[in-house]
């Protein structure tokens, strides 16, 4: 919980909850929050330490810096998600948070970075929701400590 504190407490942070009305209970939910800088991605979500956490740092950056995601503010998109129900998978919900998000960005102005797994749902979400995969192993560029995981960019401006 202390995380999620933290990360909610970061400039222009964005928290969304989708309700089930009829239920009354939480069904999903997604944050975002803005990095000043590639740097601050890079201390808050690539901390390890070793040759191989170094590595990985300047894989980010240099993959990163394609897109002109580096020196200047972006928004990321921390966390999402949503009930192990049936009644709620396939529905859309994921997008409509990751849209939600995405206003909030682009209302600033900012371009998007998001960071997830290649087997979660959140992979899928992401390429039909227009973003780019940036890293991951299924396009030569792993992640080296986690090779499961994918790094996904917007460009807004």
């Amino acid at each position: 919980m202390e995380s999620i504190d933290k990360e909610l407490a970061r400039p222009n942070a964005a928290c969304f909850v989708v309700e089930d009305e009829q239920d009354e209970a939480m069904v999903g939910f997604s944050w975002g929050f803005c990095y000043e800088n590639v740097d601050e991605l890079l201390a808050g979500k690539y901390d390890g330490e070793g040759m191989q956490y170094d590595r990985l740092r300047a894989d980010v950056r240099q993959i990163l810096g394609r897109y002109g995601i580096g020196t200047r503010a972006f928004y990321y998109l921390s966390e999402t998600g949503i009930i192990d129900d049936p009644r709620y998978r396939g529905r859309g919900i994921s997008k409509e948070l990751v849209r939600r998000r995405q206003d909030v960005a682009l209302s600033q102005g900012l371009d998007i970075v998001q960071r997830t797994s290649i087997d979660s749902p959140m992979y899928r979400t992401m390429l039909s929701s227009g973003f780019t995969q940036a890293m991951g192993a299924n396009m030569g560029e792993p992640d080296i400590v986690n090779t499961s995981r994918v790094l996904f960019v917007k460009r807004q401006v």
